[in-house]
């Protein structure tokens, strides 16, 4: 059996068969970082490594160790190489740290940006890509059989036309911003996409669900309020999904009786 220069720091000095994984076993407890020892244990015997190494022809295990006081992480590999005809199985140690911390950074920026791609940069809501994403996974989610209620409102900002035409666009984006804050704080427990310059969806389940007729209720009331101030009035629609619904189906019900309310609001309009 060999080792790295690595390995022997770390892992034992002895040479041959159980000598070096008892050695191991013994040294590991003082170096190794606590919530991996255990796994250490059932990993690094020498049955389950020959057993690896016979099925992949290779061995490798993560773990990590304390380094300057701090958890360092490092790959064990073992491979089997003939020596004058003779097969030795040789475990190294590695220090992947740098690797780890690099690949670590990269899904985070990943992450970042997969997040700004789903954000409405105006108002920091969903955007219509998201709500697409989220109308599919709620579309598998019922076809795997989870039984589940929800109800999806659609959102219409009455007058934005209006405010850019006669205010100009950067009041047009206060208003816009205005009218989904309004959605955010009555919807507060359900996810807010916006889908279009004027028009928001939000995803209701669970607490919302359950006091939905409240919710929509509210929006009546604050639209009452807005209105004799001059402020955002919003048209909203709802309609109801079970898991036997069609997840597209259900917002289609929920953007035309959306309209419905949007030509009630626009006859009462005075603008």
């Amino acid at each position: 059996m060999h080792k790295t220069v690595e390995g022997e720091k770390f892992i034992g000095r002895g040479q041959s068969g159980e000598d070096f994984f008892a050695e191991t076993q013994e040294r590991i407890t003082s170096v190794i970082y606590p919530d991996d020892l255990q796994d250490f244990r059932e990993s690094i015997r020498k049955d389950v490594i020959q057993e690896r190494v016979a099925a992949d022809g290779f061995f490798e295990h993560r773990y990590r160790l304390i380094v300057d006081g701090k958890p360092t992480h490092f790959m064990q590999r073992a491979v089997i190489i003939t020596e004058n005809d003779e097969r030795k199985l040789v475990i190294g140690l590695m220090n992947i740290d740098a690797q780890i911390k690099k690949d670590e950074e990269y899904a985070e920026n990943l992450s970042a940006a997969e997040g700004l791609a789903l954000k409405d940069e105006l108002t920091g809501v969903k955007n219509k890509h998201a709500y697409a994403m989220a109308e599919k996974e709620l579309a598998d989610s019922l076809k795997s059989g989870e039984p589940r209620e929800f109800a999806i409102a659609v959102f219409d900002l009455n007058d934005l036309k209006y405010m850019n035409d006669n205010f100009g666009h950067k009041k047009g984006d206060e208003y816009i911003k205005a009218g989904c804050r309004m959605i955010c704080e009555t919807f507060e427990h359900s996810p807010v996409y916006r889908i279009g310059g004027d028009e928001f969806v939000a995803i209701a389940q669970g607490a919302d669900y359950e006091k939905l007729d409240y919710l929509m209720g509210v929006i009546d009331k604050k639209n009452n309020e807005n209105m004799l101030h001059g402020d955002v009035t919003i048209a909203a629609g709802v309609a109801l999904g079970t898991e036997h619904s069609v997840v597209s189906d259900v917002f289609v019900q929920a953007d035309a009786a959306m309209y419905e309310k949007k030509k009630r609001m626009k006859a009462a309009s005075p603008l």
